[in-house]
């Protein structure tokens, strides 16, 4: 069994992107550029009455050189678009369990939240026996006699309890935990720091290596996904150990 315990970081995700923009499309947008340039070219070289002038090739230039450069012009975007989501990216908590004939995908960040939810309940509760002890100090001076406020703080805990108590009974297992078969993934890619698993052409699972606490080594891990993935010299492209 090999686990993951993913807290992501801001150069998870940026490491990501920068796959995803440049390398990932590096052939494609080379190619696009090769046909831009060779049209250029063919418009100024032509002497037909369709491509006379020099407004055409100039913009095929222009795209040519453009092209290639999206995924970088396009960086400095998403970066910041990260650091605006910063917040979001420190809250994430998934747990990832690779078992002999399943994967395991625990999202925990909905339980952080709560326990965030129920300190801020405390906090509230302490504040209001504050007040109501003295309230209680007030009513001895006067002599008055006032309910029992120990007893309505003790009211207060249990409705809040039962409150926290109902909020975790609708978070369903099935709404933080999902399974999937090794024959699932689509495909599966390492980086330098990441790996991806890909469900669909939309949908990839982000892992930081650094996460890995599972027994053995991430060789090892490497080994067990080519040995459980079908057809798995398609779909995995792993980097070769030295």
């Amino acid at each position: 069994m090999y686990k993951f315990d993913v807290k992501y970081t801001f150069d998870n995700y940026l490491e990501y992107y920068k796959f995803v923009l440049i390398k990932q499309r590096i052939y494609r947008d080379l190619i696009v550029s090769f046909l831009f340039l060779f049209f250029g070219l063919f418009c100024l070289i032509d002497n037909s009455e369709s491509t006379k002038g020099v407004v055409l090739p100039i913009i095929c230039l222009v795209f040519a050189v453009l092209f290639p450069l999206m995924g970088l012009l396009t960086l400095p975007v998403i970066k910041k678009q990260l650091r605006s989501r910063q917040g979001d990216i420190d809250r994430t908590h998934i747990e990832i369990t690779f078992d002999d004939e399943k994967v395991v995908y625990n999202n925990l960040t909905i339980y952080d939240e709560n326990k965030n939810e129920e300190a801020i309940n405390v906090n509230d509760n302490s504040n209001e026996k504050v007040e109501e002890n003295n309230e209680t100090i007030v009513d001895e001076n006067n002599l008055e006699t006032k309910p029992d406020d120990n007893e309505l703080a003790e009211s207060k805990n249990n409705s809040t309890t039962t409150e926290n108590k109902e909020n975790e009974n609708n978070i369903k297992d099935e709404d933080r935990i999902f399974e999937f078969k090794y024959d699932n993934f689509y495909n599966i890619k390492e980086l330098n720091g990441l790996f991806l698993f890909s469900l669909d052409k939309r949908t990839v699972i982000i892992i930081p290596k650094e996460t890995f606490v599972g027994e053995g080594t991430i060789d090892d891990f490497k080994e067990f996904i080519i040995n459980h993935v079908p057809n798995a010299k398609k779909v995995v492209k792993f980097k070769k150990t030295k």
